[in-house]
């Protein structure tokens, strides 16, 4: 049986700046490659993962880690009721991961009274959302010159009260 365990990262241990950057890299060439030309890696890699966005993160207590046993499984970001991150590892793909840090959004949302979340993903990411209850439409944004085809996607919570 699997169990994963997604805490906060606290600023205090500031290498973890570096591993989510390096983590989150190693997701895209990896995962991400598979749906996107060299071209749109390359400028991903070097203007969309900036390492002030990951310390902005992590100053805004925005950035959570999912670890399964002591090893960095995935990375995720929330801002208000945006997900600006969500990476999991090549190598823990499959394991349930993903649907553990969506659980674990889920759970943040609802707790703070939030009545949907909303994100941009990519090609790769869509399917996975889109199972998870996420509905929007097809869309581009240029970056660095460079067009990328996303998806604007949001989930609404039914109310509580």
């Amino acid at each position: 049986m699997i169990t994963t365990h997604v805490r906060r990262i606290e600023l205090a241990n500031i290498q973890y700046v570096h591993v989510y950057w390096d983590f989150c890299k190693d997701s895209v060439r990896r995962i991400n490659a598979l749906d996107h030309s060299p071209e749109q890696i390359d400028k991903w890699l070097n203007v969309i993962l900036q390492p002030k966005a990951v310390f902005r993160d992590v100053l805004r207590d925005n950035l959570w880690l999912c670890k399964l046993d002591d090893t960095l499984a995935g990375v995720m970001a929330l801002e208000n009721q945006t997900i600006t991150s969500f990476y999991v590892s090549p190598d823990h793909l499959g394991m349930g991961i993903a649907t553990a840090m969506m659980d674990e959004l889920v759970m943040m949302a609802r707790w703070k009274n939030m009545d949907y979340l909303e994100t941009m993903v990519c090609t790769t990411a869509m399917p996975f959302f889109k199972k998870h209850g996420f509905k929007g439409k097809k869309g581009y944004v240029k970056v660095g010159g460079v067009l990328f085809p996303c998806y604007e996607l949001k989930r609404k919570f039914k109310t509580l009260y």
